[in-house]
């Protein structure tokens, strides 16, 4: 509803601020950025380390986010002096000098950008773009990691290396509830160790199907170890559900779906020896947190949205033939058959061989 609502409405909007004139060129006294995002708790942990980068040249950050789930990642993080939301929206008017909207296809994004900065950045190839007046090509051949750092490029910072994502940051006594709940286990079992067999209910053919043979066959190899399943609301409860019926060894799993708040989760996921996911928030969380992360792949490509970090692995079987059918720099969201085919083509062996290298390595 949202993406339509933003699409139609958003268009005409669009046409009539692209009409009105300005000067739009970075001052060389200019410090104060916005930066924005609409939602995706995965998306928005990518553009952390971009922040970070602006941070570290000097700039004054704020943070603009409409929907919980981006809200919640720029308030976990110590990269932003303030992070608004939509009721703020009448106090921006023209309050900063740039705007740096991380959005890669929504119109309303580029018009908060207008309305908020004097010079607006975003991503070039949609009509939306004519509100912006340093326009980024996405470079769909490398991380969107390293996409959102294009945009730094009207600043003349470019050639950056990144080596990790932002860790989310949490109250003292979350940890120490997480640990409390977790050290039980650590006491029997030397590897912990979890699983996200979900994704957003509108994106169904990212699930992997074979999670109960992977899991049998992961306690099978390892008797030392643990596997909680996690996830959060009534459809990853669900699939949950579905997934532990037909465990085996349901001695060995514990079902933590709808158990923590977000920040429990962080905490939770840090204390684990490996995160084995779909193409999800959580994916990027695990990975974010300094967790060794193995992620699924079909309706995308590692390529661009694997789990970010030396230690990570995303697994892609799917030939030159399969194109993504999730490109957000187009707006493409498509219901894909074929999409759900191509992750299904990932056998158990080869999440068992990745888990292996990460569970064997020192």
């Amino acid at each position: 509803m949202l993406k339509t609502i933003d699409k139609f409405i958003g268009f005409i909007f669009i046409a009539i601020a692209g009409i009105v004139p300005r000067d739009g060129k970075i001052k060389k006294d200019a410090n104060k950025i916005l930066v924005i995002r609409f939602s995706g708790i995965g998306e928005t942990l990518l553009a952390l380390p971009m922040v970070k980068i602006l941070r570290e040249n000097g700039y004054s950050i704020d943070g603009f986010a409409l929907r919980n789930r981006a809200g919640v990642v720029f308030k976990n993080c110590r990269l932003f002096k303030k992070v608004y939301g939509f009721t703020d929206l009448l106090n921006l008017y023209q309050k900063y000098d740039i705007a740096i909207d991380c959005e890669a296809f929504t119109n309303f994004s580029a018009l908060v950008a207008r309305y908020c900065a004097k010079t607006t950045i975003g991503f070039a190839g949609l009509e939306r773009s004519k509100l912006y007046d340093y326009k980024i090509n996405y470079n769909d051949k490398q991380h969107v990691v390293y996409t959102f750092c294009d945009m730094l490029a009207p600043l003349g910072i470019k050639n950056v290396k990144i080596s990790a994502l932002e860790p989310l940051v949490y109250e003292n006594n979350t940890l120490e509830n997480a640990k409390k709940f977790i050290n039980p286990y650590r006491k029997e079992y030397k590897k912990l160790i979890g699983i996200y067999p979900s994704s957003e209910k509108t994106v169904p053919e990212r699930r992997w199907k074979k999670y109960p043979e992977f899991i049998d066959a992961l306690l099978e190899k390892y008797k030392d170890a643990l596997v909680f399943i996690t996830g959060s609301g009534t459809e990853d409860a669900r699939i949950c559900k579905e997934v532990t019926k037909n465990i085996k060894n349901k001695e060995r799993l514990v079902n933590t779906c709808n158990k923590f708040s977000f920040n429990e989760f962080c905490c939770f996921v840090k204390q684990l020896n490996l995160f084995v996911s779909n193409d999800s928030g959580p994916m990027h969380i695990a990975a974010a947190m300094g967790v060794p992360t193995i992620g699924l792949f079909g309706p995308n490509i590692p390529l661009r949205f694997g789990p970010f970090g030396k230690n990570n692995i995303g697994i892609y079987k799917c030939g030159p033939e399969c194109k993504p059918s999730i490109n957000v720099h187009l707006g493409e969201f498509k219901s894909n058959p074929k999409a759900a085919e191509c992750i299904n083509k990932i056998d158990v062996k080869d999440v068992i061989e990745a888990s292996e290298k990460i569970l064997n390595s020192k």
